[in-house]
């Protein structure tokens, strides 16, 4: 195993640099691991052994750090590779995609790993408030990768764990926030009562209220 990483440590936070890299040909990937961790100031252990593969790169614009990437992620995707977090931020592994899942690490929203590039697959809790687990998980099954995803009601917490590939878990997390928010909230309208019927007709709505 070896590991790419930064050879001098830069002023600016991570991933925000925006000088860009030109890369062109057949590139192998083991370079673009180098690349992307010098370039991104993150470090990345992989498996020289494992990792002959080329990549063919045709462009005539440099690419961002983003851009660099998401390259990355989608070459080792193409050969059934990802990207998985590590616990200490700004770490990652290269990992077979079919055992992701169990190597990922787990992420809190809001942890000092989002100030980095986001794994090419990723594990992550998330809260479900005002929805149940179980219900948030019917709700977006349908989104998660029928062969490498997972996602998991945790009962009791108010969270579920989800395990994918990081655009899907993207997709995931816009989807949960626009139902949370729907379900939060709260509209508020006057209502003029009959005239003569206050009384009765405020005893009805507090009775509908309290069902």
């Amino acid at each position: 195993m070896v590991i790419a990483s930064l050879l001098f440590f830069v002023v600016a936070l991570p991933f925000t640099s925006i000088a860009q890299i030109h890369l062109t040909g057949d590139i192998p990937i083991s370079r673009l691991i180098d690349t992307a961790s010098s370039k991104l100031g993150i470090s990345v252990r992989y498996d020289p052994a494992t990792l002959r593969q080329s990549v063919t790169i045709r462009s005539a614009d440099p690419m961002s750090d983003k851009e660099l990437w998401r390259q990355l992620n989608d070459s080792l995707r193409a050969i059934e590779y990802t990207t998985v977090a590590q616990e200490t931020p700004g770490s990652y592994e290269v990992v077979q995609l079919r055992s992701a899942v169990g190597s990922a690490f787990i992420e809190q929203i809001d942890s000092d790993h989002s100030q980095y590039p986001p794994a090419g697959f990723r594990a992550v809790l998330i809260s479900t408030s005002p929805l149940d687990p179980t219900s948030a998980v019917t709700l977006v099954q349908p989104l998660v990768s029928p062969t490498h995803g997972k996602v998991v009601a945790l009962p009791g917490s108010g969270e579920v764990l989800i395990a994918d590939l990081s655009t899907r878990v993207s997709v995931i997390e816009t989807t949960l926030d626009r139902v949370k928010n729907a379900e939060g909230e709260i509209v508020i309208e006057p209502i003029r009562a009959p005239p003569g019927r206050a009384v009765e007709y405020t005893s009805v709505i507090k009775q509908l209220a309290e069902r």
